[in-house]
């Protein structure tokens, strides 16, 4: 099935005329929903693929501060999901795990786990 517009689209990444009056926040945001409608079509899959897009006004000396705080972020990010799961696949409810994990500092939660294993 071929979405209209999605080989200019998905080849090109550019526009003849910006639409949206020029609105980064906005071209970013349908693009990504785009992206994910386009391929969820493409790959002919059951459950639509989401992306997400963000734009970050950083100076040029910011850079690298802040891609270390998103890889921090993205570790914590990973540590909750593992142990929530982890929690799930011991048996426990959805809400009974969230509720153990809920404010609990990774390092915490995560040397209980790693004891049992």
């Amino acid at each position: 099935m071929k979405v209209p517009g999605s080989t200019f689209m998905l080849n090109q990444f550019s526009f003849s005329k910006l639409p949206f009056d020029g609105r980064v926040e906005k071209i970013d945001s349908v693009v990504a929903s785009f992206l994910g409608s386009a391929l969820t079509i493409k790959l002919r899959l059951e459950a639509p693929i989401a992306f997400d897009s963000r734009l970050i006004a950083l100076q040029k000396e910011e850079i690298s501060e802040y891609f270390h705080w998103r890889q921090l972020e993205a570790w914590r990010n990973f540590i909750a999901s593992w142990g929530y799961y982890a929690l799930r696949n011991e048996g426990a409810e959805k809400d009974e795990a969230a509720k153990y994990l809920k404010g609990k500092k990774n390092g915490k939660f995560m040397r209980c786990f790693l004891r049992k294993e």
